[in-house]
């Protein structure tokens, strides 16, 4: 898909879906578009593809890297609704500079709820090493196996994170260019049924 910036159709189809599957990916996204309009006899129809980090996703298999077309920007909203397992140790979401696992990818802001101490850890990762860690809240809002809808708002200097629709934490920015990552990565004890930006 890097290569490949459009696409025409031409002929006598009605096209109804057009499906993009991104394969360089080690986790595949899959981003469907319905095109408002349709190629008709003698008629032809240029269309651009939507970006697959602008459309959402529905149950992707964890770990998840979903890539964000030209990287993070101040007024970016990101929507993850999910449950942590039954049993979780704890999940992690990091906002990255790619999804290779090695070398280590560099991570801008590393959001950690971990059970087994009721701790949110919140963190940043350069050249392989982990930065301070930030760990004070004021409650832990996540419970095994119960649903959650997270929000991480990116501002000028920092992350803004809500939490079932209150406001949880904020994060300042240690790592810029914010454009330079351009991946979210879900991993460890938890299932996601939507991830979505606007």
């Amino acid at each position: 898909m890097d290569r490949v910036k459009s696409f025409g159709i031409n002929g006598s189809v009605e096209v109804h879906e057009i499906e993009f599957i991104d394969r360089p990916n080690p986790y595949p996204t899959t981003s469907v578009v319905r095109p408002s309009s349709y190629v008709t006899p003698g008629n032809f129809t240029y269309v651009t593809p939507m970006r697959p980090s602008l459309t959402p996703v529905y149950n992707p298999s964890i770990p998840y890297a979903y890539p964000i077309y030209g990287g993070l920007k101040p007024g970016m909203m990101i929507y993850i609704s999910g449950r942590p397992t039954s049993n979780p140790n704890k999940f992690s979401i990091n906002l990255q500079q790619g999804a290779a696992e090695y070398p280590p990818p560099d991570v801008a802001f590393h959001f950690d709820p971990r059970f087994f101490n009721r701790s949110v850890v919140r963190n940043s990762r350069t050249n392989g090493v982990w930065a301070t860690e930030e760990t004070h809240i004021s409650h832990f809002p996540f419970h095994p196996g119960v649903s959650f809808d997270l929000v991480i708002r990116v501002e000028a200097n920092r992350y803004a994170v809500s939490i079932n629709g209150q406001h949880f934490t904020d994060f300042r920015h240690r790592l810029k260019p914010l454009k330079k990552f351009d991946t979210l990565y879900i991993y460890n004890d938890v299932t996601i049924s939507s991830i979505r930006f606007s």
